[in-house]
């Protein structure tokens, strides 16, 4: 849906793939577009293909991502990678679109459940409560011995971490206390 040549703006990848986009529909997703397209634009503006255009620092398969979660057109919403579209809607300013694939995490048991961790850190890192919530309770389901070291924990505190095993400690002396008091 990014070759629409009735589209008025192309965002240029920083590997050189043209997106045609629609600048009012991007400007209702991300207070950023919507400043840069409200700035006055120079005399002998530079045009691609007879459109405007901004080349940005995204690789097209991180802009092909987050375009999909903007476009009302696209019914096929891709979750496989969520930091990545988190990643740039967090850049980008798109609240909607964060509160919206953390939605859809929420709803894809299967992908909290395969590596608890690794979407816990995702949810930490862009201040996701539910999702954290939710992961945490995932966690401690896994031995402590089987948690799957992940690259997504470096961009977490280690408060946070320390938070995460606290709550399986507290969790596992209640069940201990439960199973006990018997």
């Amino acid at each position: 849906p990014f070759d629409d040549n009735r589209a008025d703006f192309v965002l240029i990848s920083s590997d050189n793939t043209a997106f045609y986009v629609y600048s009012s529909l991007l400007s209702l997703v991300s207070p950023v577009f919507q400043v840069m397209f409200t700035l006055p634009q120079g005399v002998e503006q530079e045009l691609y293909k007879g459109k405007p255009f901004v080349k940005v620092t995204d690789k097209a398969r991180k802009l092909q991502l987050i375009l999909t979660w903007c476009d009302p057109r696209c019914s096929t919403l891709p979750i496989e990678d969520p930091l990545a579209v988190l990643e740039i809607a967090d850049k980008y300013g798109m609240e909607d679109i964060m509160k919206n694939v953390t939605a859809a995490l929420l709803e894809a048991k299967h992908l909290i459940a395969e590596n608890p961790l690794r979407i816990f850190a995702i949810a930490v890192r862009f201040r996701q409560k539910k999702l954290a919530e939710v992961a945490a309770t995932e966690a401690i389901k896994v031995s402590f011995c089987q948690w799957k070291r992940c690259e997504e924990m470096k961009h977490i505190s280690a408060f946070a971490y320390d938070s995460l095993i606290g709550y399986r400690v507290r969790c596992c002396a209640a069940a201990k206390k439960a199973v006990t008091d018997l």
